[in-house]
């Protein structure tokens, strides 16, 4: 199993419990999926001032991502119940990766809505739910500090993450 190392490497050696480690391992995937869903705004300008597409086009990329999100969340959380959430989070963070390489180097159109709005649609509830359902199983004793320290990670992402 992939989470018993890192308890085997991080939680005896600093006495620290292998629940934080799961903690700040979805905390970081947490701000990284904050900050590209929030940060499409500035995507937007930039698209429109180098390259000169309008905004209604750019931002379908944007509105493609919600709707297969909603689309995809059901199934991602039937998933994560069938699979187990590291599975689903895997996917999640390899579609991640693809739908953000592709978005950074999009010189066309469409590539920002297959990219932004198939790839990163799909990884948003695929990081979500079950980096909570994930979180959540490790942690016991603190589950509402644990939970609480997750969900802020998701807003201050933006303002964190461009600094990685």
């Amino acid at each position: 199993m992939l989470i018993q190392p890192v308890h085997r490497l991080f939680g005896n050696i600093s006495g620290i419990h292998y629940a934080w480690v799961i903690i700040v391992i979805a905390a970081f995937i947490h701000m990284a999926r904050g900050s590209v869903g929030q940060a499409f705004g500035v995507l937007v300008v930039l698209l429109q001032e180098e390259i000169g597409w309008s905004p209604a086009a750019v931002t379908l990329g944007y509105s493609l991502s919600n709707i297969t999100g909603a689309v995809v969340a059901p199934f991602s959380g039937m998933a994560t119940d069938h699979c187990g959430a590291r599975k689903v989070i895997l996917l999640g963070v390899g579609f991640f990766l693809v739908g953000s390489i592709i978005t950074g180097a999009a010189d066309q159109l469409w590539h920002i809505w297959i990219s932004y709005g198939i790839c990163l649609g799909i990884a948003q509830p695929r990081s979500g739910v079950p980096i909570l359902t994930a979180a959540s199983y490790w942690l016991r004793k603190r589950l509402a500090i644990g939970m609480r320290l997750l969900q802020t990670t998701h807003g201050i992402g933006p303002a964190v993450m461009p600094y990685f």
